[in-house]
């Protein structure tokens, strides 16, 4: 999950956002199986409140 994490964030960071929508921009994200949620510098264990594409 760790290697698919930063697949991810080289193709964010590839991306123009502002060409989207003026002041569009990227946003920290983070991945998660059913025991583990990957962040950008860090792991910690799941809880219920990751769920699907969910705002924290």
């Amino acid at each position: 999950m760790r290697k698919k994490y930063q697949q991810i964030q080289e193709k964010l960071r590839g991306l123009d956002f502002s060409s989207f929508w003026d002041g569009f921009h990227s946003f920290p994200f983070a991945l998660y199986d059913e025991e583990t949620v990957y962040l950008a510098d860090r792991e910690i264990p799941w809880d219920e409140r990751f769920l699907a594409n969910t705002a924290i």
